[in-house]
């Protein structure tokens, strides 16, 4: 059925509705964010992590009356900057000082614990769960787009699923209703297969539920006990 088939008095067509597109709309973003997220951790906020490690380290040193600044190597870090040299030094400096960590922790706004150094694995097993947050993202982007294009119909005779599959009002044998309440209604016919009308998918599917009472007054209907 072509996506931009509309109703009509004999034939009710119903296409992707609202409820459909807004959760997969929510999942699409929870798994950006997620991408983001593991993202920035490999990229950025584990180094900077490790830079405050490299500042205990430096720390450390100046209490043992050491002046060498740590090595960037030491802590999955590729150099310092200028910058975080000169952080750097100045931990020595307050190590020497006499100061204790809390005390300089806090005039970098960092935890007065020791800082907890990632290594190199940690930081690229982030990085691979980003890679695999955007393959389900993509996955996930294709399969809504290709949902989107699927519709559910009936005329006077019966019901069109999504698979192209007619199926005559007479050969339905009977109808559950016990998940309604979720949208979700199954048609069970002759031959003993199991079609489910999904209402919150399919906008507007409650008509077709509707038509096939209609047609078939003595359908058995099973609801929820």
């Amino acid at each position: 059925m072509p996506d931009s088939e509309t109703s009509t008095p004999d034939r009710i067509v119903c296409h992707v509705g609202s409820w459909f597109r807004r959760r997969m709309a929510i999942l699409m973003g929870l798994l950006a964010i997620s991408t983001l997220v593991f993202l920035y951790d490999g990229l950025f906020g584990y180094p900077k992590k490790n830079f405050n490690a490299a500042l205990f380290s430096a720390f450390q040193s100046g209490k043992d009356v050491a002046s060498d600044l740590p090595k960037p190597s030491d802590f999955s870090i590729a150099e310092f900057s200028e910058k975080q040299q000169e952080g750097l030094q100045a931990a020595v400096d307050a190590g020497k000082a006499g100061d204790t960590w809390s005390k300089f922790a806090a005039t970098r706004h960092l935890a007065a614990s020791e800082p907890k150094k990632f290594s190199i694995d940690e930081m690229n097993e982030q990085k691979g769960f980003a890679a695999g947050f955007v393959v389900i993202l993509v996955l996930v982007m294709f399969f809504a787009l290709w949902q989107q294009r699927k519709s559910i119909a009936c005329d006077q005779s019966g019901i069109d699923f999504t698979n192209e599959k007619h199926v005559d009002f007479e050969s339905v044998k009977s109808l559950a209703l016990s998940k309604w309440d979720r949208g979700v209604g199954v048609l069970k016919t002759d031959s003993g297969q199991s079609l489910k009308v999904d209402d919150y998918k399919f906008e507007g599917s409650g008509e077709i539920i509707k038509r096939l009472r209609e047609k078939k007054p003595d359908l058995e209907i099973i609801s929820a006990s």
